[in-house]
């Protein structure tokens, strides 16, 4: 398809890919971005979402947030889990997962692989959606034993009764269907709607992000490369926390607190867009509210409480992390709370048109500290 073809036409793709072997037995995959000159001694892994792959993250040649990350001096890695891109299963293995399987498989492996390839001790992880949500398990989990240095996190929900707004009445019926199949079958149907998208993005990506930030490429890059079909299981996870009322980490023994937030103890940005349908900042912001003792940081972008000067553009899902919006608007946020030393102390807006973030220093309770 014409159409499909114009989306692949510019993609950035990584320098170096590098298989990784989970102690179950998946490999899953790292595509590495290297600098031309390493400025910034810790690695960076970008975790991508739910139903996503390496490709979400450079959608064209101008909208590459690892590229430019990488322009900046950073030694990017892109992860893929289990059933993203070039993942594959044990032989004999059905292609079945869980949201547990990313947290306690996927991810310390993925940390662990980029430790060892670059001899250092610890990374930053940078996740979008799912991505930020295995990295708070993670962290509160294993705590100083993470290998989390920073974590930053994008569009990452951990309320979910905003599900109620999508999904209307068909919940209890669409989590029976996901028990009784293995695989979703995302992107046959997303590729049959590839001219809605050319056409009216503003209704077929009303959910996905704001069309208006996305160029054309960008649009059709996203919907045939960037999606993936997923897991019944992985899917019924979610579906279940919304049914059940419960927050992401209720009931997780693990961690310690019905919050769990209160366990990260690695600095925190927590990045939402006023336009979030799948994650809104309802939704995103209480991981922030509820952390402790950490040096931790939350920035709305759009946010109607702030002068216009300030607020920057009020962003959707998708492009919270692709296109050059994202890189134009949101990379340097990222990159200013990777690259400070002490992030607690400063963190001043990068552009004009950013308003300051709104930090909370160890030992209080509401310290904002002004730039």
């Amino acid at each position: 398809m014409a159409l499909a073809r114009y989306a692949r036409s510019g993609q950035i793709d990584a320098d170096e890919r590098h298989p990784v072997l989970t102690p179950d037995g998946w490999t899953i995959w790292l595509h590495r971005f290297r600098p031309a000159v390493q400025k910034h001694d810790v690695p960076v892994i970008l975790g991508h979402g739910l139903m996503m792959n390496r490709w979400c993250w450079s959608l064209s040649p101008g909208g590459s947030l690892p590229r430019a990350l990488a322009d900046r001096g950073h030694d990017v890695w892109v992860a893929e889990y289990r059933g993203s891109g070039m993942s594959r299963p044990p032989t004999g293995t059905p292609m079945r997962w869980s949201f547990e399987d990313h947290v306690q498989q996927d991810v310390p492996a993925l940390i662990d692989a980029v430790r060892t390839r670059t001899s250092r001790p610890g990374v930053h992880w940078v996740g979008h959606s799912m991505g930020g949500m295995v990295a708070y398990l993670h962290t509160g989990r294993r705590k100083l034993d993470s290998g989390v240095e920073r974590l930053v996190t994008i569009g990452s929900p951990v309320q979910f009764g905003h599900v109620r707004r999508i999904m209307g009445p068909l919940g209890h019926p669409a989590r029976r269907l996901l028990r009784s199949i293995g695989i979703v079958p995302v992107r046959p149907l997303l590729f049959l709607g590839l001219p809605f998208v050319a056409l009216v993005p503003q209704v077929a990506l009303r959910i996905s992000g704001a069309s208006e930030h996305l160029s054309l490429q960008e649009r059709l890059a996203l919907t045939s490369l960037a999606f993936e079909d997923s897991s019944s299981d992985l899917c019924a996870f979610f579906m279940d926390r919304w049914l059940r009322n419960e927050g992401l980490c209720a009931a997780d023994e693990l961690v310690g607190s019905r919050s769990g937030f209160a366990e990260i103890d690695v600095p925190t940005l927590v990045v939402a867009g006023q336009k979030d349908v799948l994650a809104p900042p309802s939704a995103v912001k209480p991981a922030f509210d509820e952390t402790e003792g950490i040096p931790a940081a939350y920035r709305l972008f759009g946010d109607p409480e702030a002068a216009p000067q300030d607020a920057g553009p009020a962003l959707g899902h998708a492009d919270l992390i692709s296109g050059t919006v994202a890189v134009q608007h949101v990379l340097p946020l990222i990159a200013e709370w990777l690259e400070t030393p002490e992030p607690q102390a400063v963190c001043t807006p990068t552009r004009a048109n950013d308003a300051p973030l709104t930090l909370v220093a160890p030992a209080t309770d509401a310290a904002a500290l002004e730039p």
